[in-house]
């Protein structure tokens, strides 16, 4: 509610008196809706139509542990904590893709959104990943030369090439992006004008968790991803109609403000779709309706009501932007239907 601004809605100033961005210093976006001052880097892309806002949208289940949402959302198969495939890698899977480099995890750990049967690369940066060639690569590779059909060795099968092609990438100077998530996005930069089959990249970006002194805390991290969204589209250049970049929470925040001048955690949230050729300029919202913040619109009487279920966000994106016949292939027990697609290149 503090990125995108819903300052039609006078509740919203009366459920945060100290947390609220005051009004007029919100960036107006269709007479109802502003960004937050600090994401003023977006509002050129929005103007241009390359970027959309979801609003009201996020996961119908009901947790709010920030773990057990994130798990949900990645594998989409709400309620089942069993479940330990993600959607992207049932994209790729069913789209079948055999090569590692395909899908991407930029970070310490893999996604859980890539993690399944298709080959994907995890690494922290394409140097750290990159093996040049010597005795070590030698010994390596006659290490894991074994038989047709072992595990180890069709990893190591996988995982060379990868090595090679991930060599010859240049990466541009990361100047004009944030210190921080900007040199991830940097990385990630360099994998898409590189062309060399990636097909799904996953970054973590953290620091949203805002119990008290929100106004304060919301500023930096929200210019830091504006910033490095902003930075990101300039530097693909030509390919940044190719490319489509979601930025999406596990869910969002109280409407009401907390005791600590913070909110808690909450349900409805947006979802940001930067380039992929979708028809911005727009916030989206199911059935062209704001669902409210007065006392009797408030789910569980605290939050903002989920109207759009990520999960036709992701069908619409796997349907009409990846070109998967079948988007119900890569979620779990979920039909999403075109009818409840919140419209992003209509």
């Amino acid at each position: 509610l503090n990125l995108v601004v819903p300052h039609g809605d006078p509740n919203y100033y009366d459920l945060r008196p100290s947390t609220r961005v005051r009004p007029g210093d919100e960036l107006d976006l269709d007479g109802f809706f502003g960004l937050h001052p600090s994401l003023a880097p977006l509002l050129p892309l929005y103007d241009a139509g390359s970027l959309a806002v979801i609003h009201a949208a996020g996961s119908p289940h009901r947790t709010r542990s920030h773990f057990v949402a994130q798990d949900y959302m990645e594998t989409t198969a709400l309620g089942d904590s069993r479940a330990n495939t993600g959607w992207l890698n049932r994209f790729l899977l069913a789209s079948d893709s055999n090569q590692s480099i395909a899908g991407v995890t930029i970070g310490a750990t893999p996604s859980l959104s890539l993690r399944g049967p298709a080959p994907t690369l995890t690494f922290r940066s394409v140097s750290e990943f990159v093996l040049a060639n010597g005795p070590k690569r030698s010994a390596l590779e006659d290490l894991y030369a074994l038989p047709a059909g072992d595990l180890l060795g069709s990893v190591a099968d996988a995982t060379f090439p990868a090595i090679d092609a991930l060599g010859q990438i240049p990466l541009a100077s990361s100047a004009g992006y944030p210190d921080s998530f900007g040199g991830v996005m940097n990385e990630a930069a360099g994998l898409i004008r590189a062309d060399i089959g990636v097909r799904a990249i996953s970054v973590d970006l953290v620091g949203w968790d805002h119990h008290r002194d929100e106004a304060k805390r919301l500023e930096p991290v929200a210019a830091d991803l504006a910033g490095t969204l902003a930075a990101f589209y300039a530097s693909l250049g030509e390919d940044a109609e190719r490319t489509l970049t979601l930025a999406i929470t596990e869910f969002g925040r109280t409407a009401r403000e907390n005791g600590s001048r913070g909110t808690d955690h909450g349900h409805g949230s947006v979802i940001l779709a930067l380039g992929g050729g979708v028809s911005g300029g727009r916030v989206l919202l199911a059935g062209n309706q704001w669902p409210g913040l007065g006392p009797r619109d408030l789910y569980e009487g605290r939050d903002l009501a989920v109207t759009t279920d990520f999960r036709n966000v992701f069908g619409e994106v796997l349907d009409r932007y990846l070109g998967l016949a079948r988007p119900s292939d890569a979620l779990t027990d979920y039909w999403a239907s075109p009818f409840e697609y919140p419209g992003l290149f209509a």
